[in-house]
């Protein structure tokens, strides 16, 4: 019997352009009509518990820096989500927090901290914050680790981590963005994390994004999911890759099914 299935979209990037090799892979230009079809599509799923942002909501604009044009930009972004008829939780990613503060985001958010907690269907769902420093040495930080080894603690279910940038050891080779930068894709701490992670013998999967990639990697029986972006240009030809992630929960098992124009499956 499904325990739970829910769905997750990630780095949609909404705001300025910006090419990087002289190419345009993260396709801002598109992403509002991505995420209007992106919604039509999830919704036709009747059975869908929630929707999963894991955080590059928005883009900031690097060439000029602006506090207030972030706000209206994440504020327009969030617009997008309202057309999802299910709950929509968000992480927070680094162009997210580039020119806004912690206040601001958990106001725009209507949180009160940018980590969290929740049950879903009798499975726990955990939202946790990656705090970066001009997009690299990402760290999850003491405070929010105790609050993490209490949350844990607390719960009876069988839970699931959410965040923006991944805690698993993963092979960045060939990665489009990360490839050789270690300290710009994964979290600094990671091992930290997923020491808390075991030791609870709670958690059955971890999701983030940030990598522009499809990935599942194994750390002692814990799958880590890292999910596509919906708008990168993945063959180079000037098409998002609309993608997607529909997540199924059975008991302890959980199956990933990445759709749009980067497929993928995993299953643990």
């Amino acid at each position: 019997m499904v325990t739970m299935k829910f769905a997750i979209v990630t780095d949609s990037h909404i705001g300025p352009c910006g090419f990087y090799r002289g190419i345009n892979r993260i396709m801002s230009n598109v992403s509002e009509n991505v995420l209007c079809e992106l919604a039509e599509t999830i919704n036709r799923e009747s059975d869908i518990s929630f929707i999963s942002q894991l955080g590059d909501l928005s883009q900031d604009d690097v060439r000029y820096p602006n506090v207030e044009f972030d706000r209206a930009n994440f504020k327009r972004a969030l617009w997008y989500f309202q057309k999802f008829n299910v709950p929509v939780y968000h992480a927070v990613g680094n162009h997210d927090r580039e020119n806004l503060n912690y206040n601001d985001l958990c106001e725009l958010l209507n949180l009160t901290s940018l980590h969290y907690s929740f049950d879903a269907n009798d499975v726990h769902c955990v939202f946790l914050y990656t705090r970066h420093f001009n997009h690299q040495n990402m760290t999850i930080e003491s405070d929010q680790l105790e609050w993490l080894k209490q949350d844990l603690a607390t719960t009876k279910l069988k839970t699931l981590v959410f965040m923006h940038h991944p805690v698993s050891d993963q092979d960045l080779k060939g990665n489009f963005w990360f490839d050789g930068s270690i300290n710009k894709a994964l979290v600094s701490n990671r091992a930290e994390v997923r020491e808390i992670f075991e030791e609870s013998a709670k958690v059955i999967g971890v999701f983030n994004g940030h990598l522009h990639w499809n990935n599942m990697t194994v750390h002692n029986g814990i799958p880590y999911f890292t999910i596509q972006s919906c708008i990168e240009d993945v063959s180079g030809t000037g098409v998002p890759s609309k993608s997607y992630a529909i997540v199924t929960v059975v008991g302890s098992k959980v199956s990933v099914e990445v759709c749009g124009g980067d497929p993928a499956s995993f299953l643990l």
